[in-house]
């Protein structure tokens, strides 16, 4: 079962997307993600790849800010102080 799946919203974003692209999100994010960064990492020296692996999340965020045009707010004011 889905983590939250009882609240409302997250039952409306379920329904929204169908099961064929439910189905494609768990392939893709699931299954064929993670080989790739196994066959990405075979490949690559460990200086490498410990630099793409920690470059990984802020690269991320910058393709969701430049291309998703998703909008970023900072660090929550917990962490600030």
């Amino acid at each position: 079962m889905l983590f939250g799946a009882s609240a409302p919203v997250s039952k409306l974003l379920l329904d929204d997307l169908g099961a064929q692209m439910l189905a494609g999100i768990v392939v893709f994010g699931g299954i064929v993600a993670p080989l790739l960064l196994m066959l990405g990492l075979e490949r690559v020296s460990g200086i490498a790849g410990s630099l793409l692996l920690n470059l990984e999340r802020p690269l991320t965020l910058l393709v969701g800010i430049v291309v998703v045009h998703e909008f970023w707010v900072g660090a929550p004011r917990s962490a600030r102080s």
